[in-house]
């Protein structure tokens, strides 16, 4: 035999060694996870117990505690329910006397009002009868200056001046007559 099939023979050998002793510690550790296995049912098992019996216990300390909870909630509820009472009571009587202050307060600013919208009234009849007026008359008198003598242009100037002061005077009466009004 030469060499090369020596070492092939050498190696095929190695090779069944090494498959044999892979098979071995391939069946040690399946013996070994087996037990492992085992134990951790055991410990499963024995866990799923002791969870029930703390789960059993948990569950009947919180039906203590909601129970007792429930009772303070109540007992809470009805004292706030009591303070909302009293709370809205002052609110509604504190509203009242905010409407009846209100009250006072709207019925100056209306008299204020009133008193603005008379004067505004009085200032816009001037405007409309006086100052209208005496525009009005003084237009036509300088389209009457050029029409007529001087003498007829000095008796209608004293004309226009009269109306103009009479037309004021009248204006003046009623603001008179107005305040006079609003005092009784």
């Amino acid at each position: 035999m030469d060499t090369n099939e020596q070492i092939l023979e050498l190696i095929a050998k190695m090779n069944a060694d090494m498959q044999h002793g892979f098979e071995k510690v391939n069946s040690d550790m399946n013996e070994r996870f087996d037990k492992v296995n085992e134990r951790f049912d055991r410990v499963d098992s024995d866990m799923n117990e002791r969870f029930d019996e703390v789960y059993s216990e948990m569950n009947s300390g919180f039906d203590k505690v909601y129970s007792e909870m429930n009772s303070g909630f109540d007992k809470v509820y009805s004292e706030m329910n009591s303070g909302f009472d009293k709370v809205y009571s002052k609110m509604n009587g504190g509203f009242d006397k905010v409407n009846h202050d209100f009250d006072k307060v709207y019925a100056t600013i209306q008299e204020e009002f009133n008193g603005i919208y008379a004067e505004f009234k009085d200032i816009r009849m001037t405007l409309e009868n006086e100052i209208s007026k005496n525009i009005n008359q003084i237009a036509e008198g300088h389209s009457f200056l050029g029409k007529k003598l001087d003498d007829a242009l000095k008796i209608e100037n004293e004309k226009e001046l009269m109306l103009i002061r009479i037309t004021r005077l009248e204006n003046e009466l009623r603001r008179l007559k107005a305040q006079v009004k609003l005092i009784n």
